[in-house]
């Protein structure tokens, strides 16, 4: 099954503010609410010509735009639409859903809820840029809401993500989702440079593959255990820690960092060949071939390999300087 995450889409990603290159070096694709984003172009104007001035915020507006665009022709981004979600409640027959949908009718309110919980988070989040008070708790509610609806009337199993970290004494989240929210805020963010074929490349490397996979494993383990926050947090650094020693202690970067070496290598057995030296390009393909078996065998025996995917990330120079 697909990792599919939800993520709100608005003011801070047209002003360049949100990087969606880490989430979607852990999911598959994401998933935003077009509504929401729709409103957010037609509020950001002003706030971000004020910040940005009026030439620059209109180049960035443009660019984040081509890379929406990108992003969706590449299926890794999905829209959906909130007033859609709500109609398909009462269809449905959702009653969790449309018991609150009910409730906020009664208070007579003059736009509907999804316009409600939109504004309220638009405005949270214009507040928090302006005056750096962090506040995101409508977009929880509103997010962890549609998740759970779309949940309900498909076989996705969608997960809600946030730019701020959801603090648990706060919110009542489930085990799995607070481990979920500690491993991402380990993710470094993407520098700008970094193209988005480079990731997808990295994310279809099988080596990438198997060490994502591993990582899911930790943290489905981990999940077991009756740890808080912060424990799970201390364990993830120690298996870091643990993990980046002993790559070190060999002298060896990741066996993902090597890829562009075996490139430039396999061209050269290929010059060789055609020149009919054949003793060189056998015994440069040997080196070679014993040079990543070598790495491969090191890491796979590595303390801390568990985590050695957003090790590798970090490695391949991919986050912001």
């Amino acid at each position: 099954m697909k990792d599919i995450g939800l993520k709100s889409i608005k003011l801070s990603y047209l002003l360049g503010r949100t990087n969606l290159k880490k989430d979607l070096l852990y999911f598959d694709k994401l998933y935003f609410d077009e509504k929401e984003l729709e409103m957010s172009k037609s509020l950001v104007g002003p706030l971000g010509e004020a910040l940005l001035g009026e030439s620059n915020f209109k180049e960035m507006f443009h660019f984040q735009q081509a890379e929406l665009d990108f992003l969706q022709e590449n299926d890794l981004l999905r829209s959906f639409n909130s007033d859609n979600l709500r109609k398909v409640a009462y269809e449905k027959g959702l009653k969790p859903f449309t018991d609150y949908y009910d409730a906020q009718r009664k208070k007579r309110l003059l736009l509907n809820q999804d316009d409600i919980l939109s504004l309220g988070s638009i405005k949270q989040e214009s507040t928090s840029i302006l005056y750096g008070v962090p506040d995101n708790s409508t977009t929880i509610f509103k997010n962890h809401l549609y998740s759970e609806i779309i949940n309900a009337i498909s076989d996705f199993d969608i997960i809600p993500i946030f730019d701020l970290f959801v603090p648990e004494k706060e919110v009542e989240i489930g085990k799995e989702y607070k481990i979920l929210e500690i491993v991402l805020n380990k993710f470094p963010i993407i520098d700008d440079n970094v193209s988005w074929e480079q990731l997808i490349e990295y994310k279809n490397d099988p080596m990438s593959t198997s060490k994502f996979l591993a990582l899911r494993n930790w943290m489905i383990d981990i999940s077991k255990g009756n740890y808080t926050s912060k424990e799970v947090s201390e364990k993830f650094n120690y298996l870091f820690s643990e993990y980046s020693q002993h790559l070190k202690q060999h002298n060896l970067q990741s066996t993902t960092g090597s890829i562009k070496t075996f490139v430039v290598t396999s061209s050269e057995i290929m010059e060789d060949l055609v020149r009919i030296k054949w003793s060189k390009a056998v015994k440069t393909g040997f080196e070679l071939f014993e040079k990543n078996s070598r790495l491969t065998n090191i890491e796979s025996n590595a303390p801390g390999k568990e985590i050695g995917y957003v090790y590798d990330i970090k490695e391949r120079k991919f986050q912001k300087k």
